[in-house]
Protein backbone atom coordinates (compact mmCIF):
# COMPACT_ATOMS: atom_id res chain seq x y z
CA UNK A 1 0.00 0.00 0.00
CA UNK A 2 1.50 3.15 -1.05
CA UNK A 3 2.24 5.48 2.08
CA UNK A 4 -0.38 8.66 2.19
CA UNK A 5 0.44 12.29 3.52
CA UNK A 6 -1.17 14.93 4.95
CA UNK A 7 -2.58 17.40 4.17
CA UNK A 8 -3.65 15.66 0.76
CA UNK A 9 -4.21 17.01 -2.75
CA UNK A 10 -7.09 15.94 -4.91
CA UNK A 11 -5.48 14.53 -7.80
CA UNK A 12 -6.15 16.24 -11.50
CA UNK A 13 -7.96 14.24 -14.06
CA UNK A 14 -4.86 14.49 -16.63
CA UNK A 15 -1.70 14.09 -15.09
CA UNK A 16 1.27 15.70 -16.90
CA UNK A 17 4.82 14.11 -17.45
CA UNK A 18 7.99 15.58 -17.14
CA UNK A 19 7.95 16.45 -20.74
CA UNK A 20 4.77 18.32 -20.39
CA UNK A 21 2.40 15.42 -22.58
CA UNK A 22 -0.72 13.91 -20.68
CA UNK A 23 -0.45 10.48 -19.45
CA UNK A 24 -3.53 8.14 -20.23
CA UNK A 25 -5.67 8.15 -17.64
CA UNK A 26 -6.70 4.57 -16.04
CA UNK A 27 -10.58 3.87 -15.47
CA UNK A 28 -11.31 3.28 -12.04
CA UNK A 29 -12.32 -0.02 -10.82
CA UNK A 30 -16.17 -1.22 -10.94
CA UNK A 31 -18.17 -0.79 -7.56
CA UNK A 32 -18.49 -4.23 -6.02
CA UNK A 33 -21.69 -5.63 -4.25
CA UNK A 34 -21.11 -6.94 -0.91
CA UNK A 35 -24.34 -7.04 0.21
CA UNK A 36 -27.56 -7.20 -2.00
CA UNK A 37 -29.84 -5.83 1.15
CA UNK A 38 -27.58 -4.44 3.90
CA UNK A 39 -30.74 -2.84 5.61
CA UNK A 40 -34.21 -3.03 5.17
CA UNK A 41 -36.20 0.15 6.49
CA UNK A 42 -39.12 0.27 8.16
CA UNK A 43 -41.33 1.06 5.39
CA UNK A 44 -40.10 -2.12 3.94
CA UNK A 45 -37.33 -0.40 1.57
CA UNK A 46 -33.81 -2.40 1.19
CA UNK A 47 -30.32 -0.92 0.79
CA UNK A 48 -27.34 -2.97 -0.85
CA UNK A 49 -24.21 -2.44 -0.02
CA UNK A 50 -21.25 -1.73 -2.68
CA UNK A 51 -17.51 -1.59 -2.33
CA UNK A 52 -16.00 1.44 -4.59
CA UNK A 53 -11.95 0.68 -4.40
CA UNK A 54 -10.89 3.20 -6.61
CA UNK A 55 -12.34 5.83 -3.44
CA UNK A 56 -11.56 3.50 -0.53
CA UNK A 57 -15.02 3.65 0.44
CA UNK A 58 -17.95 1.84 1.15
CA UNK A 59 -21.48 2.99 -0.21
CA UNK A 60 -25.24 2.31 0.67
CA UNK A 61 -27.60 2.15 -2.38
CA UNK A 62 -31.25 2.03 -2.99
CA UNK A 63 -32.47 -0.17 -6.10
CA UNK A 64 -32.83 2.80 -8.34
CA UNK A 65 -29.43 3.98 -7.96
CA UNK A 66 -30.27 6.57 -5.08
CA UNK A 67 -26.66 6.38 -3.28
CA UNK A 68 -27.89 7.01 0.37
CA UNK A 69 -24.76 7.04 2.42
CA UNK A 70 -20.53 6.64 2.04
CA UNK A 71 -18.44 5.26 4.59
CA UNK A 72 -14.56 6.11 3.46
CA UNK A 73 -12.40 3.50 4.78
CA UNK A 74 -10.12 4.40 8.03
CA UNK A 75 -6.69 4.92 7.22
CA UNK A 76 -4.01 2.61 9.07
CA UNK A 77 -1.88 4.69 10.75
CA UNK A 78 1.30 3.29 9.67
CA UNK A 79 0.34 4.13 6.15
CA UNK A 80 0.07 7.75 7.11
CA UNK A 81 2.65 10.85 7.56
CA UNK A 82 2.57 14.34 7.80
CA UNK A 83 5.22 16.75 6.73
CA UNK A 84 7.67 17.49 9.03
CA UNK A 85 7.23 14.35 11.44
CA UNK A 86 8.65 11.34 11.62
CA UNK A 87 5.56 10.12 13.50
CA UNK A 88 5.34 6.20 13.20
CA UNK A 89 8.33 5.70 11.12
CA UNK A 90 10.28 6.93 14.42
CA UNK A 91 9.16 3.84 16.56
CA UNK A 92 10.70 0.63 17.16
CA UNK A 93 8.90 -2.19 15.91
CA UNK A 94 7.09 -3.31 19.54
CA UNK A 95 6.67 0.13 20.08
CA UNK A 96 5.00 0.72 16.35
CA UNK A 97 2.90 -2.22 17.10
CA UNK A 98 1.37 -1.60 20.54
CA UNK A 99 0.44 1.96 18.24
CA UNK A 100 -1.40 -0.21 16.18
CA UNK A 101 -3.24 -2.16 18.49
CA UNK A 102 -4.20 0.41 20.58
CA UNK A 103 -6.05 1.91 17.31
CA UNK A 104 -7.30 -1.52 16.55
CA UNK A 105 -8.80 -1.87 19.82
CA UNK A 106 -10.03 1.66 19.29
CA UNK A 107 -12.06 0.65 16.30
CA UNK A 108 -15.01 2.82 14.99
CA UNK A 109 -16.25 5.90 16.38
CA UNK A 110 -19.30 6.27 14.74
CA UNK A 111 -22.88 4.40 14.44
CA UNK A 112 -22.91 3.52 10.80
CA UNK A 113 -26.55 2.39 11.54
CA UNK A 114 -27.66 5.24 12.85
CA UNK A 115 -26.32 7.23 9.66
CA UNK A 116 -27.69 4.89 7.63
CA UNK A 117 -31.16 5.36 9.12
CA UNK A 118 -31.05 9.21 8.92
CA UNK A 119 -30.08 9.05 5.58
CA UNK A 120 -32.92 7.50 4.39
CA UNK A 121 -34.92 9.32 6.07
CA UNK A 122 -33.59 12.49 4.78
CA UNK A 123 -33.82 10.93 1.45
CA UNK A 124 -37.80 10.68 2.02
CA UNK A 125 -38.03 13.93 3.35
CA UNK A 126 -36.15 15.44 0.47
CA UNK A 127 -38.84 14.08 -2.27
CA UNK A 128 -41.78 15.27 0.64
CA UNK A 129 -39.99 18.64 0.63
CA UNK A 130 -39.26 18.75 -3.37
CA UNK A 131 -35.40 19.30 -2.52
CA UNK A 132 -32.06 18.14 -3.52
CA UNK A 133 -30.81 14.90 -1.39
CA UNK A 134 -27.20 14.78 -0.85
CA UNK A 135 -25.43 11.48 -0.07
CA UNK A 136 -25.07 11.46 3.54
CA UNK A 137 -20.89 11.10 4.46
CA UNK A 138 -19.29 9.32 7.18
CA UNK A 139 -15.14 9.09 7.40
CA UNK A 140 -12.42 8.44 10.35
CA UNK A 141 -9.12 9.28 10.34
CA UNK A 142 -6.08 9.09 12.54
CA UNK A 143 -2.95 11.20 12.22
CA UNK A 144 0.17 12.30 13.61
CA UNK A 145 -0.65 15.86 15.69
CA UNK A 146 2.48 16.50 17.77
CA UNK A 147 5.87 14.60 18.51
CA UNK A 148 9.18 14.83 20.25
CA UNK A 149 12.03 12.66 21.16
CA UNK A 150 10.13 11.18 23.74
CA UNK A 151 6.10 11.41 23.47
CA UNK A 152 4.06 11.46 20.14
CA UNK A 153 0.63 12.41 20.14
CA UNK A 154 -2.41 11.55 17.20
CA UNK A 155 -5.15 13.20 16.38
CA UNK A 156 -8.39 11.11 15.72
CA UNK A 157 -11.53 12.85 13.62
CA UNK A 158 -14.61 11.99 13.33
CA UNK A 159 -16.98 13.56 10.64
CA UNK A 160 -20.48 13.11 9.90
CA UNK A 161 -23.18 15.18 8.64
CA UNK A 162 -24.31 18.30 10.22
CA UNK A 163 -28.06 17.78 10.28
CA UNK A 164 -30.64 15.25 9.58
CA UNK A 165 -31.70 17.65 6.03
CA UNK A 166 -28.43 17.35 4.78
CA UNK A 167 -26.82 20.33 2.77
CA UNK A 168 -23.20 18.90 2.74
CA UNK A 169 -22.28 20.42 5.87
CA UNK A 170 -20.46 18.07 8.40
CA UNK A 171 -19.12 18.15 12.04
CA UNK A 172 -15.73 17.06 13.08
CA UNK A 173 -14.93 15.50 16.67
CA UNK A 174 -11.51 15.13 17.39
CA UNK A 175 -10.31 12.57 19.70
CA UNK A 176 -6.13 12.74 21.44
CA UNK A 177 -3.96 10.02 22.73
CA UNK A 178 -0.37 10.32 23.47
CA UNK A 179 2.18 7.83 23.20
CA UNK A 180 5.50 6.80 24.54
CA UNK A 181 7.58 6.46 22.12
CA UNK A 182 9.85 4.28 23.58
CA UNK A 183 7.23 1.76 24.64
CA UNK A 184 4.45 2.77 22.40
CA UNK A 185 1.65 2.35 25.56
CA UNK A 186 -0.60 5.70 25.99
CA UNK A 187 -0.12 7.25 28.63
CA UNK A 188 -2.06 9.88 30.34
CA UNK A 189 -1.60 13.57 29.23
CA UNK A 190 -1.17 14.00 33.00
CA UNK A 191 2.26 12.51 33.26
CA UNK A 192 3.41 15.44 31.21
CA UNK A 193 2.78 17.73 33.98
CA UNK A 194 4.86 18.23 36.96
CA UNK A 195 2.02 19.02 39.04
CA UNK A 196 -0.32 15.87 40.94
CA UNK A 197 -3.23 15.22 38.51
CA UNK A 198 -5.10 16.95 40.62
CA UNK A 199 -3.38 20.74 40.39
CA UNK A 200 -2.81 19.76 36.37
CA UNK A 201 -6.74 19.45 36.11
CA UNK A 202 -6.90 22.67 37.95
CA UNK A 203 -4.50 24.99 35.76
CA UNK A 204 -6.56 23.37 32.68
CA UNK A 205 -9.52 24.70 34.30
CA UNK A 206 -8.23 28.15 35.16
CA UNK A 207 -7.39 28.08 31.71
CA UNK A 208 -10.65 27.20 30.44
CA UNK A 209 -12.66 29.19 32.35
CA UNK A 210 -10.56 32.59 30.40
CA UNK A 211 -12.73 32.44 28.32
CA UNK A 212 -15.65 30.37 28.94
CA UNK A 213 -18.42 31.95 30.45
CA UNK A 214 -20.43 28.75 31.80
CA UNK A 215 -20.06 27.12 35.37
CA UNK A 216 -16.89 25.88 36.55
CA UNK A 217 -18.20 22.87 37.83
CA UNK A 218 -19.19 21.93 34.11
CA UNK A 219 -16.06 22.13 32.79
CA UNK A 220 -14.75 20.39 34.96
CA UNK A 221 -16.53 17.49 34.57
CA UNK A 222 -16.78 17.79 30.58
CA UNK A 223 -12.98 17.59 30.31
CA UNK A 224 -11.75 14.35 29.50
CA UNK A 225 -8.54 13.25 28.40
CA UNK A 226 -9.04 12.90 25.01
CA UNK A 227 -9.90 16.21 24.20
CA UNK A 228 -6.14 17.45 25.57
CA UNK A 229 -3.83 18.03 22.15
CA UNK A 230 0.05 18.01 22.78
CA UNK A 231 2.66 19.28 20.31
CA UNK A 232 5.33 22.25 19.78
CA UNK A 233 2.58 24.98 19.74
CA UNK A 234 1.28 24.05 23.30
CA UNK A 235 -1.55 22.29 24.43
CA UNK A 236 -4.72 22.79 22.96
CA UNK A 237 -8.22 21.47 24.98
CA UNK A 238 -11.12 20.64 21.98
CA UNK A 239 -14.70 19.90 23.29
CA UNK A 240 -16.70 18.56 20.48
CA UNK A 241 -19.97 19.67 19.74
CA UNK A 242 -22.21 19.11 22.81
CA UNK A 243 -19.40 18.50 25.10
CA UNK A 244 -19.69 21.81 27.29
CA UNK A 245 -22.65 22.68 28.63
CA UNK A 246 -24.01 25.84 27.05
CA UNK A 247 -21.71 25.45 24.15
CA UNK A 248 -23.94 24.73 20.99
CA UNK A 249 -20.93 24.25 18.92
CA UNK A 250 -17.66 22.79 19.28
CA UNK A 251 -15.64 24.71 21.58
CA UNK A 252 -11.63 25.04 22.13
CA UNK A 253 -8.46 27.00 23.29
CA UNK A 254 -4.82 26.38 23.43
CA UNK A 255 -2.61 26.97 26.11
CA UNK A 256 0.77 28.45 24.55
CA UNK A 257 4.16 27.44 25.65
CA UNK A 258 5.43 30.11 27.57
CA UNK A 259 2.27 29.40 30.16
CA UNK A 260 3.43 25.76 30.21
CA UNK A 261 7.39 26.32 30.54
CA UNK A 262 6.43 26.08 34.60
CA UNK A 263 3.80 23.41 34.93
CA UNK A 264 5.27 20.25 31.78
CA UNK A 265 8.33 18.26 32.33
CA UNK A 266 11.21 18.59 30.76
CA UNK A 267 10.67 15.85 28.74
CA UNK A 268 7.32 17.65 27.69
CA UNK A 269 8.80 20.88 26.53
CA UNK A 270 11.93 19.47 24.89
CA UNK A 271 11.31 20.00 21.10
CA UNK A 272 14.11 20.02 18.68
CA UNK A 273 13.68 23.46 16.50
CA UNK A 274 13.99 21.25 13.43
CA UNK A 275 10.29 19.82 14.26
CA UNK A 276 7.59 20.99 13.01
Amino acid sequence: MKRRFLPLALAGLVCLTACGQAREVREPEPDILLKETAMVFDDGTAASLWQQPHFGRKVYRLSDGTELLTVDAPNTVDNVAVMGMEGYDALSEAAGQKVLDYFTELGILFDEERELRRAYEDCCLAQKEDRVFYTHMLAQDSSPYGENDSYLCYITSVQYPEDLRFDRAVLEDRYSVIFDKQTGEAVSPWTLFRLPEKQARQFLLDQIMRYYRGDPADAAAALKEEYIFWSERGLSIDFPQGALPGEEYAWGMTVEPAELKDVLTEKALDFSPNKS
